[in-house]
């Protein structure tokens, strides 16, 4: 039993190992949803789409769809790093160095 526990907790926390391959599972279904939901917002705006276009890749989206979806893939992650931050380790965003501050603009640059 304590072979199996430490299998899957270490230092009171999920092993490192489940916890990466949890967030790429969690992170893959975000993804799906929002970009799903980005898709079906450009349809809807489109006013829907003819059968014959119903192929995948029979339409080439244009530019700031494809923007669009690149960002939404960005704040996904950036949200499930938030959530498994918060919940399963326990600790701060900031501890991953993402911290707003004045002048943090300047830092980039």
């Amino acid at each position: 039993m304590a072979s199996i526990k430490r299998f899957f907790i270490r230092d009171k926390r999920l092993h490192p190992a489940w916890r990466a391959f949890l967030f790429l599972i969690v992170y893959a279904v975000v993804l799906i949803i929002a970009q799903a939901s980005v898709g079906v917002i450009y349809w809807l705006m489109r006013g829907g789409f003819r059968p014959e276009e119903m192929a995948p890749g029979a339409i080439p989206l244009p530019p700031y769809v494809m923007a669009a979806m690149g960002l939404v893939g960005f704040l996904a992650a950036l949200f499930v790093a938030y959530i498994f931050r918060r919940f399963l380790d326990g600790k701060s965003f900031k501890s991953l160095g993402f911290e707003f501050r004045i002048g943090w603009i300047g830092e980039i640059a």
